[in-house]
């Protein structure tokens, strides 16, 4: 028990140091504002903060990016799901949007450097394309870090594509790999829970290796009725699969720079590492790794079966999406010959060749399954549909399941948005608005962080 204390008091010292910095570097400013127009892309959707000259943010009516000038980043909710208000401005990682307790390594020829601690900065952090930039050099390896909000399979730019691209500016070969280590925290809790698709609930320190890393993992504030939720993306055509994935504690994780083994025990202070071994780079050549991290859309039902469900919150008429249930026996009982049924109301149907039972046969206490439906939205509006669990064991009892999907008329243009960029230096602030008010409410807050949002919810 006084190790745990131990290593949480050293989370807290590390994120207060950062914190009174800056305190220091901003002080008590007279803040002044002026409207004028924005240069650059007026079809972005993004409004753009910085914090003092320490701190880069990124954000839109979805998810925010902070950047420190030395590299580190987090990431926490705007509007979140527009279906819900219990995940506005809530928090991702841990300290958003002041960095420090997650970051990333990169590994050359057997020696780890610490992204933006460790070389020359290239380039300090700036917005440019919809991203938040920077460049660092670690001997002859150029190492860009972007992050960017992009459309996630919901149809929102609600997830942050996180990325690094190492180019060789030597003269050999030399082997580069890279560590990415994001210190999760869901809304108020910091020991947030995870749970794999089709592997079930990781409450304990956990390796994946190569082929058995999952596509994605989820995280929660709460496994039996969450109102934030996370998911991370590890695999996408195209892109340098990992090769190894880790869920542990994140003050065993944050000592080290490479190495690190599991351990049987509960996660606690939870956090995850992505890892890609370091691999050939030829003089002159180029090499990106990426993973996602953003908002999940999940909506649990508590009971011994318990049932989440997963889909996109708005579709187009006509449009084909994927409605995804995860199935939990959270009860002491064997649930014999689990099944699962979907019932669509008018306007959904299933597409050809689905089936509307599946099966997913014998669940053991904690174990889990899940099973997927392909639907056409055929009407347009706000339609409900219904899934149930039910097993054949005596005792359990069936659990039935909704949740809605916004049927929007036909495809429609995108609708430029509020665009915002808010610059603090010096005492002055100013603010550029384009376009629609997506927000009704001015909201000024003056403490460190100094933020202005439109806030408008209909």
């Amino acid at each position: 028990m006084g190790k745990m204390v131990r290593k949480r008091m050293n989370k807290i010292e590390i994120f207060l140091k950062i914190f009174i910095i800056l305190i220091l570097f901003t002080g008590i400013q007279a803040v002044s504002m002026s409207a004028m127009a924005i240069e650059g892309d007026l079809k972005s959707k993004e409004a753009i903060r910085s914090l003092s000259s320490d701190v880069v943010v990124l954000n839109n009516s979805y998810i925010e990016i902070a950047v420190s000038q030395i590299g580190r980043f987090t990431i926490g909710t705007t509007g979140g799901d527009p279906a819900t208000h219990q995940d506005d401005n809530k928090i991702l990682l841990f300290g958003h949007p002041v960095p420090g307790t997650s970051f990333t390594t990169i590994r050359i020829d057997d020696s780890n450097f610490e992204y933006g601690s460790s070389g020359i900065l290239v380039e300090p952090p700036i917005i440019s394309d919809n991203s938040i930039v920077s460049k660092w050099r670690i001997k002859d390896i150029d190492v860009t870090q972007r992050l960017s909000p992009v459309k996630s399979s919901s149809g929102y730019e609600d997830t942050v594509r996180i990325s690094y691209i190492v180019k060789n500016n030597g003269n050999r070969t030399q082997r580069v790999g890279t560590r990415i280590m994001m210190d999760t925290m869901l809304g108020n809790n910091d020991a947030a829970p995870f749970r794999i698709p089709g592997y079930g609930a990781v409450t304990k320190e956990t390796q994946f290796n190569g082929s058995r890393i999952p596509p994605e993992w989820i995280a929660y504030d709460s496994l039996s009725n969450p109102a934030v939720t996370s998911r991370g993306i590890l695999k996408v055509p195209e892109r340098l699969a990992p090769d190894k994935f880790i869920l542990m504690n994140w003050a065993r994780i944050y000592g080290t720079k490479w190495n690190i083994t599991t351990i049987p025990e509960e996660n606690g202070d939870s956090s995850v590492g992505i890892w890609w071994y370091p691999d050939n780079l030829e003089a002159g050549q180029s090499r990106t790794y990426t993973t996602y991290y953003g908002i999940a859309y999940i909506q649990i039902t508590p009971k011994v079966l318990t049932v989440g469900l997963n889909s996109r919150p708005s579709v187009h008429q006509g449009d084909t999406f994927t409605i995804t249930s995860f199935i939990e026996n959270t009860g002491d009982l064997k649930a014999e010959n689990v099944k699962v049924m979907i019932s669509l109301p008018s306007g959904l149907e299933l597409v050809s060749g689905e089936t509307q039972v599946r099966s997913i046969g014998n669940l053991k206490k904690h174990d889990s399954g899940q099973a997927s439906w392909n639907v056409k939205a055929k009407s347009p509006g706000t339609l409900v549909y219904q899934v149930t669990a039910a097993s054949t064991t005596t005792g359990i009892y069936q659990t039935i399941a909704y949740k809605q999907v916004n049927v929007i008329p036909g495809p429609i243009p995108p609708v430029p948005e509020l665009s915002t960029a808010l610059l603090i230096s010096g005492g002055l602030m100013g603010l550029f608005g384009l376009s629609r008010l997506k927000r009704k409410t001015l909201i000024i807050e003056n403490a460190i962080r100094q933020k202005i949002r439109f806030h408008f919810k209909p």
